[in-house]
Formats: C-alpha cells, sequence, structure tokens
C-alpha cells in the first residue's frame, strides 16, 4: 500500500490548473457560488461539491485571506458556515467529503457518483486506490488550488481548519501541502487506535489490515512533516479523542504550536466552527502579531505562569485519573494569580492552564503530565 506522500506526488503530478462549473438552483445561493470543482487523479476524473463565500467588506490591497474548512464525520458542504466565515472577512470553501453535494439548503444527501467515498474515517476502503482519506487530503489540495485560482484573494495567507475527522484530515494536509499559512485541529488528534473510540471503528479489519491502516493512514506518521504553525482546540470532556493522545500529537510536531483547550467544549459541526479563537489565531498569524500563549513552568512539583496578558484571567485545570487508561476524566478547576508558584498535588496526573484575554477569546497551555518536566 502506498503512503499518503507518495499517493499525493503520484496524482499531483503534471496538475493543470482548477477548474469549477457553477451550478444555481433558483434564488437559494444568490450570496454564494456553489461549484463543483476537478479532482484529477491517475485512475479517475472526479468532481467535489463546494460553497465558496465572499466578504461583503471592501477587498483589501493584497486579497482578503482565505480559509478551506474541513467538515468532521457526517458532515457536507455547510453553506452556513461558508457564509459565517465570509462574514467574519474571509474567502471561504467549504467542500463536501462525503461523496455527497447539495441540492438544497435542507437537503444535504444527495449522492455526487464523482465525488469519492461517502461515509468517513478510511476503514472499509482501505485497499481502494482512492481510498477516503487519501481521495479527502487530495481534495482538499484541490480545493486550495481553487482558492489560489480566484483573483481576490491574497495568495500569502490561506489557511485550513479542520473539525474532528476533518481535523485528522488536517493533521494528514498540513504535512503535504506547505501553501497553506497555518492550520486549525478542532477536537481531533492523531493515535486514532490507541483510543477506545478508535479501536472500535478498526476492529473489524483484520490484524494485517490495521497494521496497514496504522503504518499509512494514520495521522501520526506524518506529524514531523508539518513545517507551519498549528493550533489545537478541544475540550478535556471530548469522548471521541482523548487528552493524552492530543498532548502526544502535539509534541510530536516541531512547528510552533498554539492551543485553546478548556474544560467543556460540544463536540459538533456547528459548535466548533463557530468558534472564535480559530479566526483570531488566523488573523494574528496574517498581521504577523503574536498568538496568546501563557508562559509555563514546571518544576520540581511546582507550576509558575506568566500570563501574555497580565489583566487576563487564569485558571489551572487538573485531573487525578489515570489519562492513559482511561478515556475520559474528571478534571478540578481553580483560579491562579500571574507569576504566583502553584504547588502542583503529587497525585495530580494531568494539567493545563487557560488564559481568558480582555476580547473574550480563551487560550491556554498544552497538556502537561504531572510526571513530566516542561
Amino acid at each position: 500500500m502506498k503512503n499518503l506522500k507518495e499517493y499525493i506526488s503520484e496524482n499531483r503530478k503534471g496538475i493543470s490548473s482548477v477548474t469549477t462549473e457553477d451550478k444555481w438552483w433558483g434564488e437559494m445561493y444568490s450570496d454564494m457560488r456553489a461549484v463543483f470543482y476537478d479532482v484529477p487523479t491517475v485512475s479517475a476524473q472526479k468532481k467535489v461539491f463546494a460553497f465558496i463565500g465572499y466578504p461583503k467588506t471592501e477587498k483589501p490591497v493584497k486579497g482578503y485571506p482565505a480559509v478551506l474548512l474541513i467538515h468532521g464525520g457526517n458532515g457536507g458542504a455547510f453553506y452556513e458556515m461558508a457564509r459565517l466565515w465570509a462574514d467574519r472577512g474571509f474567502v471561504t470553501i467549504c467542500p463536501d467529503f462525503n461523496g455527497k453535494y447539495a441540492y438544497s439548503i435542507n437537503d444535504r444527501q444527495r449522492v455526487n457518483p464523482d465525488g469519492g467515498k461517502a461515509g468517513y474515517g478510511a476503514i472499509e476502503d482501505l485497499h481502494d486506490e482512492n481510498n477516503w482519506a487519501y481521495f479527502s487530503v487530495l481534495s482538499a489540495m484541490r480545493a486550495i488550488d481553487v482558492l489560489l485560482s480566484l483573483d481576490c484573494v491574497d495568495k500569502n495567507n490561506i489557511f485550513s481548519c479542520g473539525l474532528s475527522w476533518g481535523g485528522f484530515l488536517q493533521l494528514m494536509l498540513s504535512a503535504v501541502d506547505e501553501r497553506i499559512k497555518a492550520s486549525s485541529v478542532i477536537y481531533s488528534s492523531a493515535y486514532i487506535s490507541e483510543s477506545e473510540w478508535g479501536k472500535k471503528r478498526l476492529e473489524n479489519l483484520s490484524e494485517s489490515d490495521r497494521e496497514l491502516w496504522n503504518d499509512n493512514i494514520e495521522p501520526k506518521n506524518y506529524l514531523k512533516d508539518i513545517k507551519r504553525s498549528v493550533f489545537f482546540t478541544a475540550g478535556a470532556d471530548d469522548i471521541a479523542f482523548k487528552m493524552e493522545n492530543r498532548r502526544r500529537t502535539a509534541e510530536s510536531i516541531k512547528a510552533p504550536v498554539y492551543f485553546g483547550l478548556r474544560k467543556n467544549f460540544p463536540h459538533g459541526n456547528f459548535i466548533g466552527f463557530e468558534q472564535l479563537e480559530s479566526v483570531e489565531f488566523f488573523k494574528r498569524i496574517a498581521d504577523g502579531k503574536d498568538v496568546p500563549k501563557p508562559s509555563v513552568t514546571f518544576k520540581d512539583g511546582k507550576l509558575t505562569v506568566k500570563a501574555f496578558d497580565e489583566k487576563s484571567e487564569l485558571k489551572l485545570y487538573y485531573t487525578k485519573d489515570d489519562v492513559v487508561a482511561t478515556e475520559t476524566q474528571d478534571w478540578a478547576e481553580m483560579l491562579i494569580s500571574n507569576g504566583k508558584a502553584v504547588e502542583i498535588e503529587k497525585d495530580i496526573t494531568a494539567f493545563f492552564v487557560t488564559e481568558k484575554i480582555n476580547d473574550g477569546t480563551q487560550w491556554s497551555s498544552n497538556i502537561i503530565r504531572g510526571d513530566l518536566k516542561c
């Protein structure tokens, strides 16, 4: 089985300029573009459906920043999210990674025979030449081609945001497409097969196929190739992607990594994309501004935090549960003071610090293991 980089190299060789075919159904998309864009592969010519949204504000001299939104499992091309992010100042493309297209705002389940596999997770079609994961990453790269073809886009400020299974794809995409200036991973992590949820997804595969999946499709294989900044945001209560695997994922990436962790964060396509921290992260990167990040020192059982902004509210979240053996944990919280040392009890297994700045956005440290130093 080819790995992702081999698949992309083979299918992007001699790549042609992208073509889009606008589809209009009455007046329902009058403020948006509903398109099919071509995704050529070695074995077939395919087309993926997407919404494209444009800001209503005056175009900046260098063009608008742009963002690719990669939906999560059972999601689709979301008209609402394309409009929302366009209203936030980004030219936005929202493709369908589920083999479907939208006929109307309330009908997202029309089968697109040229759109790749329906479903998600790259499990059942492991041996397909254009399996779900590989073809989805290729489709995402082609969506970047679409953004680059638009005259109104600032070609130096293209971003990508993947949610849940879309975050799984985002980690793979970030490893093979350096045109993306920075990326946001909502809820997700690598090391899928080391969680109970992931094991259930893989349990019907043979032992040899599970090995193939872990060696070729699992995002952990590509983390070292990510060269652009990544923002991770999730809740400690997330039942699909465990906190310990998120910690390991972030620490495996050599590029700058930022965080917006919190105690509770409901898991859902709309909720995740509506979150403001990813927007602010991209805008700060585009403008060359520092990204908020509390500075954490943990030594000899004592934690000292230096806030990004002295006026921020700082909170410590910690658990005494086994973060390796359990999927979710009980997390306690406490207010802490900027620059004042806090004793970390010996039975605390993991913790992180959040910083809420004056605009209401919330940033954080990485997850820190109580038995490790940082």
